[in-house]
């Protein structure tokens, strides 16, 4: 660790100056990166290195373990069936298909799609349990994503791993149900440590090292449009609507919704959108950056998502964290083309750039060039 630092320093001192707080920040970010998506094979950090809230506020798996706890023993409605599933496909016999921007040529690119399903009777909304039972699923998607190392599939084939999120029974999912809402108004302290179990699950979701693309159906609402929000991507169906209604509850986002709705929007459509809790849909979503198009059955969505995975869960760290600090608006110029430098240097001369320079890979076919 301490010769990392001084190879840290020593590529400071050779770029250009920058203050104090900028290259602390930076080194936090690159320690972060580099230890949980870009390292070697069996390199992680501990998992108590989590990144939960604006405050910057550490927090650790035993302390998110506890407050798992607690959620657990809530009251649930069980004949509900309340759960959050986890298919993980297996699939190596479809490749991607030939028209997709990053599968190239020279082999096919098998993909696997995993479905992070929210299935509960309340309108899919979630209880205490559910809440817990999501740290599980993100750590076995963390683990499905990161055993993404190998260099084929047999037979020349090359695999990339994605995400789908969805709601069961064709609705997304309505927030926080109504038990578990009831059952933690008791004080602030429960609101808190409500928002610190949801903002920690929703940020790991939010930094898998894959693409993950909520599919939307149905109503989300609430912590379901904040949990959409969590995802790189979006797409709704025709009938879908979406909403961020909490101010109606006398209550705003706590789940850090709010944050990545100005991000993604901007400060006055997230205003007007908080403030008035109105139900949009496609159309207004794809206006205001938060859907990238219509897709009316699974089928669509899952065409969709497939043509948006890397092949490397490397790759895919590295353009994800890439966009989200430089859409961030936190970075200066000049730190934000550092980290891109970086990030460029962390994915160059790895497997999946060796591998496609080895297949020659090319981006056009030879009618598209005409």
């Amino acid at each position: 660790e301490r010769e990392r630092e001084r190879e840290r320093e020593r590529e400071t001192a050779s770029a250009p100056a920058l203050t104090r707080e900028e290259s602390n920040r930076v080194s936090r970010r690159l320690k972060k990166m580099s230890h949980e998506r870009l390292a070697g094979a069996n390199v992680e950090l501990p998992s108590s290195s989590l990144l939960c809230n604006a405050n910057k506020m550490i927090i650790s798996r035993e302390h998110i373990d506890s407050l798992r706890a607690k959620f657990e023993s809530l009251p649930n409605k069980t004949p509900d069936n309340q759960e959050i599933l986890l298919e993980l496909e297996d699939n190596q016999q479809q490749p991607k298909e030939p028209s997709s921007t990053n599968g190239g040529a020279g082999g096919e690119l098998v993909v696997e799609v995993a479905q992070l399903v929210i299935k509960s009777g309340a309108k899919n909304a979630l209880s205490g349990r559910m809440m817990s039972q999501l740290t599980e699923r993100l750590d076995q998607l963390e683990s499905w994503a990161m055993a993404n190392n190998s260099s084929n599939t047999g037979e020349g084939r090359r695999l990339a791993r994605c995400l789908l999120i969805r709601g069961h029974g064709g609705t997304f999912c309505s927030g926080s149900d109504l038990i578990t809402a009831r059952h933690t108004t008791t004080n602030q302290l429960a609101g808190w440590e409500l928002a610190q179990l949801m903002q920690y699950n929703l940020r790991r979701l939010a930094q898998l090292p894959l693409i993950s693309v909520a599919f939307i159906e149905g109503y989300a609402l609430g912590g379901g449009a904040e949990l959409a929000l969590a995802a790189d991507m979006r797409l709704m169906s025709g009938e879908a609507r979406l909403g961020f209604v909490h101010a109606k509850n006398g209550i705003c986002c706590g789940w850090s919704g709010g944050f990545r709705l100005v991000q993604l929007a901007g400060r006055a459509r997230a205003l007007e959108l908080m403030s008035s809790a109105r139900l949009i849909g496609h159309q207004e979503a794809q206006q205001f950056g938060l859907c990238e198009q219509r897709a009316d059955s699974l089928d669509e969505a899952l065409k969709f998502v497939r043509g948006h995975a890397i092949e490397s869960e490397r790759t895919s760290a590295a353009v994800k964290l890439l966009v989200e600090e430089t859409s961030s608006g936190s970075s200066s110029a000049e730190l934000a083309l550092q980290l891109e430098c970086k990030l460029f240097a962390a994915t160059w001369g790895k497997e999946a750039h060796l591998r496609a320079l080895d297949r020659n890979s090319k981006h056009y076919s030879s009618s598209s060039s005409k």
